[in-house]
């Protein structure tokens, strides 16, 4: 994924805002280990933030929980592995 620009937040369910080339909207991102990722799309579509979340979603803008775990890869090293899961309007069944 190639940033234009990002920034910390302090908002209520954000840790980073992204700008990305050819993208619309701004990118609001949720970090957090890969087995917390379940914890937090529940955080952000809990009521007392969906709200916020709905109107972030509607402006045009997206929404993104970023995982990562440690993971060994084909040749035993031990590496860094990212998941992405982007949280929309309406949940996918």
């Amino acid at each position: 994924m190639e940033v234009a620009g990002f920034a910390k937040t302090s908002s209520a369910f954000f840790d980073i805002i992204a700008i990305e080339p050819d993208q619309p909207g701004v990118l609001g991102v949720q970090c957090a280990r890969t087995d917390d990722a379940a914890t937090r799309i529940a955080k952000i579509r809990s009521p007392k933030v969906w709200a916020k979340a709905e109107r972030w979603l509607a402006a045009g803008n997206r929404i993104s929980v970023m995982t990562w775990a440690m993971r060994k890869s084909d040749d035993k090293r031990r590496r860094w592995t990212l998941k992405v899961e982007a949280v929309r309007l309406e949940e996918e069944t």
